[in-house]
């Protein structure tokens, strides 16, 4: 198939264009975004990986079904939660597009091992960043489908930087479920 924007080639289950990021389902394209997000105050980079920080990566079907999200479904069964060591204190989450060079250090297009990717998350949809407290924050890049946080159905607002409160869950995508733990990879699935 093609994408109608760009003319671009894509899988009959891909919601967006890789490419341009026309949306299939709703025939848009996503609106500009600052590259510069407001609200995003500088960090000071750490070095080397976070090791005690992780990302706990699953398929929520409860957001899908909270959500009523059409045209997708819930990978069946569902796929065993995924752990992602976080390798820095600023983590890009979105899905990997080789074209646009985009590369997510907690990439949904392929986390799971049978590639249940989630279709509906932004190639660059939001971004974790570590605070030289340890306090971490995450920023909405504009997506299409918005990020969560919690139980509120409420999307964050696009380019502000909001305060993760400490074993919050984020919810992007369709059925995307994203919890941080400190503490060794091997400890953090519940």
């Amino acid at each position: 198939m093609e994408c109608p924007n760009c003319s671009t080639s894509h899988a009959e289950t891909d919601v967006f264009c890789e490419s341009c990021g026309y949306d299939f389902l709703s025939g848009t394209l996503p609106d500009p975004v600052e590259p510069t997000p407001t609200g995003v105050e500088p960090i000071e980079e750490t070095t080397g990986p976070l090791s005690n920080d992780v990302a706990v990566v699953r398929v929520d079907p409860g957001f899908f079904e909270r959500m009523r999200f059409e045209g997708v479904d819930v990978p069946s069964p569902v796929p065993d939660p995924v752990e992602i060591v976080l390798p820095t204190s600023d983590i890009l989450i979105g899905r990997r597009s080789q074209s646009r060079g985009v590369f997510p250090e907690i990439d949904l297009r392929s986390v799971f091992a049978d590639d249940a990717g989630d279709p509906a998350v932004s190639t660059t949809h939001a971004r974790l960043r570590r605070g030289a407290a340890g306090e971490w924050t995450i920023t909405d890049l504009g997506s299409t489908n918005g990020t969560y946080l919690g139980d509120s159905t409420e999307e964050l607002p696009k380019g502000v930087a909001v305060p993760l409160p400490v074993d919050t869950a984020i919810f992007v995508g369709a059925w995307t479920r994203i919890e941080l733990r400190t503490g060794t990879p091997e400890s953090a699935i519940d």
